[in-house]
């Protein structure tokens, strides 16, 4: 079972945020919409439904994105 998380951990710190400009400019718009009114999770669901990108992928990305907006 040690392994196993192990291999969860390295495969977790591999995954990197999308690059911006995969993103339209409507959807980042749409995103900031989302943070600005705290609904992460949903922005998550719009970045995967835009873009096609996995969850981990796309949680990364919108963490990515500074609070401060």
């Amino acid at each position: 079972m040690v392994l196993a998380w192990g291999r969860l951990a390295r495969a977790r710190d591999r995954i990197q945020p999308i690059d911006p400009a995969r993103i339209p400019a409507d959807v980042q718009a749409r995103i900031r919409d989302l943070l600005r009114d705290h609904r992460k999770i949903e922005a998550i669901k719009l970045l995967r439904e835009e873009t096609g990108c996995g969850l981990a992928e796309a949680k990364k990305t919108i963490d990515a994105i500074p609070q401060s907006i």
